[in-house]
């Protein structure tokens, strides 16, 4: 799942959840528009990804030193697709 989420990014509605299980030595999720996404870290590795306006951006996943561990895409969807 996680191999393949780097690979096609995830997608995420507008105001909803997504859970996604990251490598256990993640540290910090940074999200490169705050406005579009919000991410954190979990215990046991889970990552919680809100979708917070319509757009698209990346996530960086680094380890307790500043490592990058993985990048991916993230793209918000409007909740229903007449809403543009």
């Amino acid at each position: 799942e996680l191999a393949g989420a780097i690979a096609q990014g995830m997608t995420v509605t507008m105001d909803q959840a997504r859970v996604m299980r990251l490598p256990a030595h993640v540290a910090t999720l940074v999200i490169g528009n705050p406005l579009i996404a919000d991410a954190s870290v979990q215990r046991g590795g889970l990552m919680v990804l809100t979708g917070k306006s319509v757009g698209s951006t990346n996530l960086i996943a680094l380890d307790a030193r500043g490592e990058p561990l993985l990048t991916m895409q993230i793209r918000v969807r409007p909740q229903n697709d007449s809403v543009m």
